[in-house]
């Protein structure tokens, strides 16, 4: 071996042991060049140039998509690959069967100067030419992103090539470039049709904003690779379908998690970045303070909300000027007469700080004495009226399909009317009622120990979701809350009765075969949680579609509705 090619091919085996110990130093100037272009003879000759540097050596992995073409003498390394004026190719001491597949698609090689040391610092230059005998009947408009692609083949399974490519320089500054998105020199791809993407890729386009509406150029990082956001606020990359976190960062403007979701279609996720400042305003802007029912800022009577985090974790800290009628923590103690009390709130987030007060006026202790008769009378009319039989029922020539289910379980006295002479079949029944009411028929054995936070002592409600609750019947709706005054789904329907049945074992709590929803048109608007429990009251013939064959899981359930449904179930279990 010559002297001259000795010390070549020692260097070649110096860099790739240094490539993965020596610190990569970027160069947007630097990059590789694969160009393609059909001969005669339905031949593809691909072109690989590099630009930017100096006296340089590097190690391919080229990936070919092996259904649409084959690399021409594969068999003999040195007529497969074709190198130009001024570079040396070498199978680095690998056979030429572990550096060619026309069966997996790759090429592998690696390449150096000879002793004129190759110049692409002005205009890029070509190291070699690989020449692909095109399939039968594949044109250009056939070749896409996935024709031809520069990839780490150690990552793809083939032989342990040590990285996807890199460019060494003799002043030993090191480009890296492969598919685990570390892209530290580019990559530009030249052929025809080389801009149609493959059909599975979806184009995502994160729009970064400041919170006046501003773009900001910042970096997401989505499945694992940074995509940096252009002037316009605009950052681009490509996914399959699927979910995916992100995060989105930019120096003085904090860091957000969030996570976008593909489904089929292009899509653009609107991004808002706020500094600490702007979010204390933004969250100080929209702080709201929760009343009981009934209550307002005018007339508080009871405990108000104040929350004490909101939006990215900023700290909320409340300031009552009057803490014997309205502790800093939302108590409430009324006084003789009408109290006004201004509440302040300040929220935080590192030094940044804002306030806002809230003027709110404590009704008279006698004032809330009146107010308390006056819903317990509303709700003794409501809930416990004197009609016991619904014969006086004036309202139900709109629902006759419901009927013989009112009058029955008004005559036992497991529902009422809205008066002694309405029942009010088309309102929405609430999360609440149908609870009262589903306990009441089934009269589960339990007693009061603990309830939602939502669910206070003086709701007539209280006894019976607190039953519900201690049981497992009812499991809220997260944060230990119940919404006790929310409209309820039929699917909310189904799930509450179906645990109960299942508790009461009046029901089997077998899975269900999901072919029973076979017939029903809108059976996947049917919640997951869901699925069991409206299978069963399938199963069972408490549930029937309408005459569209549809289940309708998520319409709010009316009171005649409710009342058919219970009937159903009543008649059976009795």
């Amino acid at each position: 071996m010559g002297k001259q090619k000795w010390f070549a091919t020692l260097l070649v085996a110096v860099l790739c042991f240094l490539c993965c110990g020596v610190q990569a130093m970027a160069a947007d100037q630097v990059g590789y060049i694969v160009e393609g272009n059909i001969a005669s003879g339905n031949r593809f000759i691909a072109t690989i140039s590099i630009e930017g540097v100096e006296g340089s050596i590097g190690r391919f992995a080229l990936d070919f998509d092996e259904t649409k073409m084959q690399l021409s003498r594969a068999n003999d390394f040195n007529r497969a690959i074709q190198r130009q004026a001024g570079v040396v190719v070498t199978q680095d001491n690998y056979d030429v069967s572990d550096l060619i597949s026309n069966e997996d698609g790759y090429v592998m090689f690696a390449w150096y100067s000879q002793e004129n040391t190759l110049d692409s610092r002005t205009e890029p230059k070509a190291l070699v030419q690989l020449e692909f005998q095109l399939a039968d009947g594949v044109t250009a408009d056939d070749l896409d992103w996935d024709t031809l692609r520069l990839l780490d083949m150690s990552a793809a399974g083939n032989v342990n090539w040590r990285s996807g490519a890199f460019i060494g320089a003799l002043d030993l500054t090191y480009y890296f470039y492969n598919l685990d998105n570390e892209l530290f020199c580019d990559v530009t791809f030249d052929y025809p049709n080389d801009d149609a993407r493959p059909a599975n890729l979806r184009l995502i386009t994160f729009d970064i904003k400041d919170g006046v509406g501003q773009a900001l150029a910042a970096s997401v990082l989505v499945n694992n690779r940074t995509v940096e956001a252009d002037s316009n606020g605009k950052a681009e990359t490509y996914l399959t379908d699927g979910t995916y976190s992100y995060r989105v960062s930019l120096n003085g403007y904090g860091t957000k998690y969030d996570k976008v979701t593909v489904d089929k279609v292009d899509k653009t996720e609107e991004v808002v970045l706020l500094t600490d400042q702007q979010l204390v305003d933004y969250v100080t802007e929209h702080l709201t303070i929760s009343y009981i029912p009934g209550d307002s800022a005018n007339a508080v009577t009871s405990i108000v909300g104040l929350p004490t985090t909101g939006q990215d974790s900023t700290e909320i800290t409340w300031a009552s000027s009057d803490s014997e009628v309205i502790s800093n923590t939302g108590n409430v103690f009324p006084r003789a007469t009408k109290t006004q009390v201004t509440l302040t709130a300040t929220v935080k987030k590192n030094q940044a700080s804002a306030t806002r007060d809230f003027v709110l006026t404590v009704l008279s202790r006698g004032a809330i004495s009146d107010i308390k008769q006056d819903k317990e009378d509303n709700e003794n009319n409501a809930n416990n009226g004197t009609a016991t039989n619904g014969s006086s029922f004036s309202d139900l020539t709109s629902v006759p399909w419901a009927r013989e289910a009112i009058l029955a379980l008004a005559e036992k006295g497991i529902i009422k009317g809205t008066t002694p002479t309405t029942f009010s079949p088309n309102d929405r029944i609430t999360r609440a009622d149908f609870m009262v009411l589903l306990v009441r028929m089934l009269s589960p054995n339990g007693e009061p120990e603990g309830n939602f936070a939502d669910v206070t002592p003086d709701k007539y409600y209280y006894k019976e979701i607190a039953i519900a609750k201690q049981l497992g019947i009812a499991q809220g709706s997260g944060d230990n809350r119940f919404e006790p005054e929310a409209s309820i789904s039929r699917q909310d329907m189904m799930v509450l009765t179906s645990r109960a049945l299942v508790y009461l074992q009046k029901i089997e709590g077998a899975s269900v075969d999901e072919t029973i929803f076979a017939e029903f048109v809108d059976k996947n608007q049917i919640s997951d949680y869901a699925i069991e429990s409206v299978g069963r009251m399938v199963e069972e013939g408490f549930i029937a579609g309408d005459e569209s064959h549809k289940l309708n899981p998520l319409a709010n359930t009316t009171r005649a509705e409710t009342a058919v449904f219970l009937y159903r179930i009543y008649n059976k279990l009795n």
